[in-house]
């Protein structure tokens, strides 16, 4: 069954991810960012292993959009292809939703996609991030270390608390967030290989 992702009640929430590639190597992100006197910017971005696309399909006040049903079809669209291309089975993004107030059925996915994002994310334990299955991540002077991957230097001015790291279930894709206070935003991704090398995404 597709589970309808709700934009509009997403008020609370900057950037995470909604679905994963069949081989774990690709991830579908939103991004909301909310606008002081109301509405919001809403982003659909695509990260595969070498490169990741930010797709805008929402920006309004809550009176006027800002983003025309014609340009979200073709950002749609386009994403649609790539989205078949890195094999991500059970995900729906609508363009028939440009043309609704609000935007706010445009993508779709199967409950096993939330569930896999949940299962990726590290959780907080004892001041540390523990996974039951990737182990433990710690900062160390901006510098990220993951059990059976080599460090990762962040270049970011991060504190641990505000941390939030993502790994896929197939350890393929790594997906570092900064939670801060508005939200969350995604401040490194990287390719993971079979040695536990990373390969830094460039984000769009």
């Amino acid at each position: 069954m597709l589970t309808f992702v709700a934009l509009l009640a997403l008020a609370s929430v900057n950037e995470f991810v909604l679905a994963y590639s069949d081989d774990g190597a690709s991830a579908l992100t939103m991004t909301r960012d909310n606008h002081e006197g109301g509405g919001a910017a809403v982003a659909l971005r695509f990260i595969t292993h070498d490169k990741s696309k930010r797709y805008e399909v929402s920006n309004g006040d809550g009176k006027k959009e800002r983003v025309s049903p014609a340009d979200c079809k073709s950002r749609v669209t386009a994403l649609q292809k790539q989205l078949k291309d890195a094999k991500f089975t059970g995900v729906d993004v609508a363009a028939k939703a440009c043309a609704k107030k609000g935007r706010d059925s445009i993508v779709r996915t199967l409950k096993r996609h939330s569930e896999d994002a949940a299962a990726a994310q590290f959780k907080e334990q004892d001041g540390a991030l523990v996974h039951s299955k990737h182990g433990k991540a710690v900062l160390e002077n901006q510098s990220l270390n993951i059990d059976g991957l080599r460090s990762i230097m962040l270049g970011e001015e991060i504190k641990a608390e505000t941390l939030r790291v993502a790994l896929s279930p197939s350890r393929k894709l790594l997906l570092v967030f900064h939670g801060a206070s508005g939200g969350a935003t995604i401040v490194y991704a990287a390719a993971i290989a079979a040695d536990g090398t990373p390969a830094p995404i460039g984000l769009e």
